[in-house]
């Protein structure tokens, strides 16, 4: 699907929505290969500093990879992620902490620091840098979809 806007194309992909900057009237077909910067800001639509966005890079059937850019943001107090499938995430730039209920401190990540999060690992993001946007890829595997 291609959708030509002003700040840019939309590219979808049956799951989800992406925009992709500078291909204002370029048409993508479903098998062209996609190609972009994880480090651009603007990947996808940041529309405050102050929101922590979640850009997905590509979903499959059973797996999901996904750009985070944290500007601070943290787990509220008291929640915990329980995810139902498993998670691989890596710090690309600045840092974070990261708790897993098992633990007394949080695991500090720092550029090229990974963690694997098994299905049901309950875990929360304690802290990220407040000074610079904080990149994460994560790769989401094992999901399973719903079949209507």
């Amino acid at each position: 699907m291609h959708i030509s806007g002003i700040d840019g194309d939309l590219f979808g992909d049956g799951f989800n929505v992406y925009k992709l900057p500078n291909l204002v009237g370029t048409t993508l077909k479903r098998d062209s290969p996609m190609s972009t910067n994880l480090f651009m800001q603007d990947l996808g639509v940041v529309d405050a500093p102050q929101q922590e966005t979640f850009e997905n890079l590509l979903c499959q059937p059973d797996i999901r990879i996904e750009r985070i850019v944290s500007t601070g943001q943290f787990s509220p107090p008291g929640f915990w992620y329980d995810q139902p499938h498993g998670e691989w995430v890596v710090v690309l730039k600045a840092s974070a902490g990261l708790l897993f209920e098992n633990e007394p401190a949080p695991r500090i990540l720092h550029p090229g620091d990974f963690v694997n999060i098994p299905a049901h690992c309950r875990h929360r993001v304690a802290w990220t840098d407040p000074t610079m946007p904080t990149i994460w890829l994560a790769v989401h595997y094992g999901l399973t979809h719903k079949k209507a």
